[in-house]
Parts: C-alpha cells; structure tokens; sequence
C-alpha cells in the first residue's frame, strides 16, 4: 500500500472518530439538558442566620435537594413580613419563617400554611453588660429585639412575662434591631444594656465578661421559632413538590442525628455562620441538635403562646385560629411509614 493511501485511510479514521466524540459530546449535553429540566425549580427563603438556619444548607451541602429532583434558591430575606408577602404572591415558594411572622400574616388575611417545625420551645439568651447581673438589673434599661412582630421581638416578650417583667412597669426600653448581628455589636460597644441573642452570639459575649441573665432553652416554653411555611394555594397544587422539600429536610435531619457526621455539619454550619470559633460553634451544634431531636411537628401550644402575645398589641390576632394554620398531613403520612423515626435514628 502506498503511503498516500495509508495517510488517506488514517485521515479518515480520525475524522470517523472526530464525528463519533463530537456526537457522543453532543448526547452527553443533552442528557444533562434533559436531568437539569426535570429539576424543580423552588425559592426557599429565611429570615436569619442562626445554627437553626444551617439545617437548609446542610441539604444543600449534602445534595439532598437533588436527592428529590430540586433544584432551590435559597435567599436571606431579612424582613419576615417581606417574606410572607413573596410567600402570598407567589414569589417565594418555601418560608423557613417563625410563628410570629407566620400569626401576624394570617391576622392580615394572608392564607398561609405552616407544615414542620423543628423547634417547638425558646432557645435564646437574655445577655446582658456585665455590670448588669440579676433580672431586675434591666429595670429601666435598653433592651434590643428583633423586628417589631418577628421572632426575636416575640422571644423577648415571652420572656419578660416569664421573668416577671413588663415593660411598661419597669421602663423598659425596647429598641428594634436588624438581625443578632447588629444587636451583637450594640451590645459589645454599649448603645443598649441587655438584648436577645442567640447561640454563637451569646457565647462569643459570654467569653468577654457580659452576663447571661437567662437561659430560654431551660424555661421551656412552649414556641415556634422557625418552620417550613408555603401558600395555601401552593399547597393545594403542588403536593409532589412540597414533599419532595420535606423529604430533603428530614434527610438533612438524619444527617445531622449521626454521630459521625459531627465533623461536616460544623464545617457547613462555620460557612454559614461565618464563624471560627471552635466554642461558638460547638454552642451552635447544640442548638441545632437539640432541634434535630424531635418529630418536626408544629406546635400549636407554640402558636397559642405566640397569640396571646401579639393580641395585647394587634386586636386582629386574637381572632386567628393557631390550629387553622398548620398541615401536618404529610408529616403524618411519613410517621406511619417509619420515616420520622429513621430521621431520628439518623438512618434515612
């Protein structure tokens, strides 16, 4: 044979192959094409970065969202009453938001519908400056909550009562603030004497001399600090989708109840937090543990607390129903098939 015949042949011989890798490039993109449109599209929206809010990163971190053909935006939205709204209209399909958020919107006639709630009890501090050691130190002093209806803001009054306070009596200044993270450095540079706070925050200040004034978490008091919140009309329509995020989460919830997998939620839980300190994060964990380690149902008991709170100040909260609010139908349905418990378990 001669050499241009051979050069002819091995010319054609990679062009044939050329061909087939560009054919098989092209398959290739197209499958991907194809799984990414199969995807579920879904904005999943929190109010606050706190060791509770780690619970959706780690299903993100971990690919269970994926896991279940989702494929979420997961956005901070600062304001609770910014995401109700999204929540009403459609914007937002999930709200991981509090129940005090969850009240005022229904007493505005927004039909919203609560479906799991991994906290069912206070879990914050009351810090205080240091000079500042025994409750009826904060008579007369600054005090800094969350948004006016939020959460925090709820904490604090569910507090008071329970501490024996009222505001009004002992002068209390209650002064509104954005996130933990503004109330933190209030409290650091001495512009307020005492605020709610929470995990890595209350220790990192705890560490610098200030005082904890009181433990929530030890109270006991019945609340809804955060659950998984959709439209009434999203619920009616969109079931699959809904429990696809559920079962995203109780994964995330198996993940975090196995022991060894310490180690990867504080890795996801310090990027989340932002935070470094081995001690704050450890604080952190306990917290989302000790949320982890109960059946994510709502708890009405919380809501009624919620309601009787906002109703001194919001007539139109004292006619909602806490009982309307919640839809725990699927949380059932995966009780009665094992799943809750195995979520326990960390065995999902």
């Amino acid at each position: 044979m001669s050499e241009a015949i051979r050069q002819s042949c091995r010319g054609m011989i990679q062009q044939y192959f050329a061909t087939i890798f560009c054919f098989a490039a092209i398959f290739l993109l197209y499958l991907l094409s194809v799984a990414n449109a199969e995807e579920t599209r879904v904005v999943v929206a929190y109010s606050s970065i706190n060791p509770n809010s780690s619970h959706l990163e780690i299903a993100r971190a971990q690919g269970f969202y994926r896991k279940y053909g989702l494929d979420p935006e997961i956005i901070l939205v600062r304001s609770s009453a910014t995401a109700t709204a999204g929540l009403a209209a459609g914007n937002i399909q999930f709200g991981f938001i509090g129940g005090s958020a969850l009240l005022n919107a229904a007493a505005e006639g927004l039909p919203l519908s609560m479906l799991a709630s991994f906290d069912a009890q206070l879990t914050y501090d009351i810090i205080a400056r240091p000079e500042i050691k025994h409750v009826n130190d904060l008579k007369g002093k600054k005090f800094g909550v969350g948004s006016l209806g939020g959460t925090p803001w709820m904490a604090a009054k569910l507090a008071f009562e329970y501490l024996g306070l009222d505001e009004k009596r002992d002068r209390i200044q209650v002064i509104a603030m954005a996130n933990q993270t503004s109330r933190y450095h209030a409290l650091e540079q001495g512009s307020i004497d005492a605020a709610i706070l929470q995990g890595n925050f209350s220790r990192a200040l705890i560490g610098k001399g200030f005082s904890m004034i009181a433990d929530l978490e030890r109270a006991k008091i019945p609340f809804v600090g955060a659950g998984v919140v959709v439209s009434s009309r999203f619920l009616r329509e969109n079931q699959a989708t809904i429990e696809n995020v559920l079962r995203a989460l109780l994964d995330s919830q198996s993940f975090i109840n196995r022991s060894e997998n310490k180690s990867a939620v504080l890795k996801i839980m310090a990027t989340h937090l932002k935070e470094k300190n081995p001690a704050a994060l450890e604080d952190g964990f306990q917290v989302l543990s000790a949320n982890m380690s109960r059946k994510p149902f709502s708890s009405v008991a919380g809501l009624n607390n919620i309601k009787r709170m906002l109703a001194l100040s919001n007539p139109k909260a004292g006619n909602v129903k806490p009982e309307k609010l919640t839809d725990d139908s699927l949380l059932r349905n995966f009780d009665r098939n094992g799943i809750l418990d195995r979520a326990l378990a960390g065995s999902l």
